[in-house]
This record gives C-alpha cells, sequence and structure tokens, in this order.
C-alpha cells in the first residue's frame, strides 16, 4: 500500500515557472506464485509562459502476475516460467481547449522461461506483446518481441 505525492516547481533561463503535481495511490498485493497490483492517480502541469500545453491527467494500472518454479537440487532451481499481464491508462485534458481529453491505453503481456545450467550460468527465453500508446494514432506502437539471453553471475 503506497500514497506518492510528487509537486515540481522548476523555473528557465529567461525565469518563466512551471509547476507539475503528480498523486497516485497504489495497492499490491502477493501470495504463492500470485502477484497483483493497481494504482491510480491524478496530475496538474502548468506554465504561464506556454498556457497552451497546461494540463490535467487522470491515470490507472492494473497487474497480474503468475510464477512457476520446479524444485531446487543441490541450491540449483532447474527452471522457472512467469506469466505477466499489464495495462495502464491515462486521461488528458489541455486545459486551453476546454473539454478535449486525450486517453491513451497500454496494455502488456509477457511470458519468461529460465533454466539454470550451472551454478553461475541460466539461459532466459521471453515473448512479450506491447500495445503502447492506444488513442493517439502518432504516438500508437504495437511491438512483439521474442529473445533469448545468456546470464552469467560471479
Amino acid at each position: 500500500l503506497g500514497l506518492n505525492d510528487t509537486r515540481n516547481k522548476g523555473k528557465d533561463a529567461l525565469g518563466n515557472t512551471s509547476t507539475n503535481i503528480q498523486t497516485i495511490a497504489n495497492i499490491g498485493y502477493a501470495a504463492g506464485a500470485w502477484t497483483t497490483q493497481a494504482s491510480v492517480g491524478t496530475g496538474k502541469s502548468r506554465s504561464p509562459a506556454t498556457p497552451q500545453s497546461d494540463s490535467d491527467t487522470h491515470q490507472w494500472q492494473f497487474g497480474l502476475g503468475r510464477s512457476f518454479t520446479d524444485t531446487a537440487v543441490e541450491g540449483i532451481t532447474g527452471w522457472t516460467a512467469s506469466a505477466q499481464f499489464l495495462a495502464s491508462g491515462q486521461n488528458q485534458r489541455l486545459i486551453n481547449i476546454g473539454t478535449q481529453v486525450r486517453t491513451l491505453v497500454t496494455t502488456s503481456f509477457t511470458l519468461d522461461w529460465s533454466r539454470a545450467l550451472t551454478r553461475q550460468w541460466t539461459v532466459k527465453t521471453y515473448a512479450r506483446i506491447n500495445n503502447r500508446n492506444h488513442g493517439d494514432f502518432v504516438q500508437q506502437a504495437d511491438e512483439r518481441v521474442i529473445g533469448t539471453q545468456g546470464v552469467y553471475q560471479w
């Protein structure tokens, strides 16, 4: 359980000030191999030098994950796997324009699997599907990533 309140006041080289305020409340829970978290927040950005960029935002995030593992033998876990889902959204209202709202939604799904080869070497394979900034045709990006990593711990 957490609450974060950040307030920044800045000044540029010409002496123009800007104010940014963001407040986020979050909660997380883990039990056994399951994890979940959720957060909601609000934000405000004001700059007298550029009032067209003044905005209010509302945001949310939700995540759910599950991990799987085999039994360790001589201190080495043979394999682990996990699945994670994350969704977030942001509504932004530009004050100068009035009621115009820009809504951005991002979702991400990740599967990963790792296998310990020795106490020091692990191989990891993962797949991710990211759909970022849906709601904005300029910033929208859909990504598919598949990768393999070798990890050495010394």
